[in-house]
């Protein structure tokens, strides 16, 4: 390819890009009250860290990746967090290249030198070893990658905006040390969400529903989110996204039978089979 080829490809990737974040910024999102306090939060970046809590599908993912795109104009660099998740999942690995080995930059890495923001979802149950090394962007002007050595300025704008479960807080393993980590935050608890609240959510994700099947499927989600506190576990939890799922079955012609057994009850399968006894005999009976 000719230099006048890559700089083609290079300004239509470009213009992808921009048009991929226009549309992001054009697609309006449901305002909750938390959203104004994570603006402030993010504006003041002082430090730069803040870690939204709440349930799962009140939105944190999508508020977070909306703000990025808002403040720098690119979508950030998403990292997964799970147990498994190790320093070369943030910073980048060594990976051989022809007769070369070269290193590619990780997600951290990649938001540092490309002036967007880092979204760890999940970042509770990532390993307290690879949460450690972040320390640094509390409150230095630079990190040093561990696997290279390499000194990574942190820009002003750069932002880490973690999201966790209230549940997996939980569980804390070297709790000194998780203290020291989470009193570098600013720590946004996202709550509940209210009966309107999915109301609202499920006009906005389903505007030709009709009202009566909205407010059915609020009355189903919370006869079967009574479970959550029953069983062996008492961790089970429905959040707002089997209500969507419910929904989205509705609508797609299945009896409510069918989609109750589907987006609700089988939530509890994987869990706790005591949830699942107790839920699968409450539709069984109701059919």
């Amino acid at each position: 390819m000719n230099m006048m080829s890559k700089t083609r490809t290079k300004k239509a990737t470009s213009a992808r890009i921009l048009e991929k974040n226009a549309d992001c910024l054009e697609r309006p999102i449901v305002e909750f009250s938390w959203h104004a306090e994570a603006r402030i939060l993010l504006e003041i970046g002082t430090p730069p860290l803040v870690l939204f809590v709440g349930d799962p599908g009140v939105g944190k993912t999508t508020f977070a990746r909306r703000a990025a795109v808002e403040s720098t104009g690119h979508e950030p660099m998403v990292l997964s967090g799970s147990p498994e998740v190790e320093q070369s999942h943030l910073f980048g690995r060594w990976t051989l290249s022809g007769d070369e080995t070269r290193f590619v930059d990780g997600p951290l890495p990649l938001a540092l030198k490309s002036d967007r923001w880092l979204v760890f979802e999940e970042f509770s149950i990532a390993p307290l070893e690879v949460r450690s090394l972040l320390l640094p962007l509390r409150d230095q002007s630079e990190i040093t990658n561990p696997m290279t050595g390499e000194i990574i300025e942190i820009p002003p704008k750069f932002r880490l905006v973690a999201t966790s479960n209230s549940e997996s807080l939980t569980c804390r393993k070297n709790a000194g040390i998780a203290k020291v980590l989470f009193d570098g935050f600013y720590v946004l608890e996202c709550g509940e969400l209210t009966n309107a609240q999915v109301l609202h959510l499920l006009q906005f994700h389903f505007p030709q529903s009709a009202l009566e099947r909205r407010q059915r499927v609020l009355e189903l989600w919370n006869e079967y989110r009574e479970f959550s506190n029953k069983g062996s576990s008492g961790k089970s939890h429905l959040s707002y996204r089997a209500a969507e799922h419910l929904m989205r079955l509705l609508q797609a012609g299945l009896s409510e039978n069918r989609a109750v057994q589907i987006a609700l009850v089988n939530k509890f399968l994987p869990s706790d089979a005591d949830l699942f006894g107790a839920a699968n005999l409450k539709n069984s009976i109701s059919e």
